[in-house]
């Protein structure tokens, strides 16, 4: 079902008739969020909501198409959160069942809040985008960068143990040395779920943006 339908709903809220017309116009979750004052978490209540209530009214699941454009962030070019997790999850079921190792990098922009209070959301944008282009040049075939949300980014590399990962972080360093960012690696245990696994890769980034930050001083 197309968004026009959907957004012309009687039984929609003026929010979700907002939210569905931005979708239309191909905006992404960081359009959304930030130029519009809706958060991702918004933006989904009102998808399932409209797709609820049409599946009753027609009394079958409705299936909405969404814009290409949706499933890259406007800003950086590269796949969203939710994207990533859908293919994380399919590449723990590929190494459950092969025992090939699989690491995921947790990547946070050092300073990006400081360019933000200084030159405004256009110069963080701009740092963004830099690193987007950057990961595009840097990455094997079958890695994926996403972005995670605000500066944070998850590379998921299939077929990688954590020694290749933090080789892969390297590689990406010397792309962009204009852009300082930690990192943080963890490689896949056997019945570890996304949650577990990204966890650990987070919390050994922050390790190292911590000794970053000591080292400084």
């Amino acid at each position: 079902m197309g968004l026009r339908r959907v957004a012309s709903s009687r039984r929609s809220t003026r929010r979700e008739r907002q939210v569905l017309r931005l979708l239309e116009r191909g905006a992404s979750l960081h359009d959304i969020e930030h130029r519009y004052g809706v958060g991702a978490e918004e933006v989904c209540r009102c998808v399932g909501a409209l797709m609820r209530s049409l599946t009753r009214r027609y009394g079958r699941p409705t299936v909405l198409r969404l814009p290409g454009r949706w499933h890259r962030d406007s800003v950086t070019g590269l796949p969203p959160r939710g994207v990533g997790e859908r293919v994380l999850r399919s590449r723990i079921a590929v190494a459950r069942r092969t025992g090939l190792p699989l690491s995921v990098v947790f990547l946070d922009l050092d300073g990006f809040k400081a360019v933000n209070d200084h030159l405004g959301h256009a110069g963080g944008d701009r740092m963004l985008r830099l690193f987007g282009r950057a990961v595009v040049r840097a990455r094997r075939a079958g890695d994926l960068m996403v972005r995670w949300g605000g500066d944070e980014f998850v590379a998921i590399l299939p077929g990688t143990d954590a020694a290749g990962a933090r080789a892969a972080v390297d590689r990406l360093r010397a792309v962009v040395p204009e852009v300082a960012f930690s990192a943080g690696v963890a490689q896949w245990r056997v019945g570890e779920g996304i949650s577990a696994l990204v966890g650990r890769a987070d919390q050994a980034m922050y390790r190292q943006k911590r000794r970053r930050a000591h080292r400084s001083e």
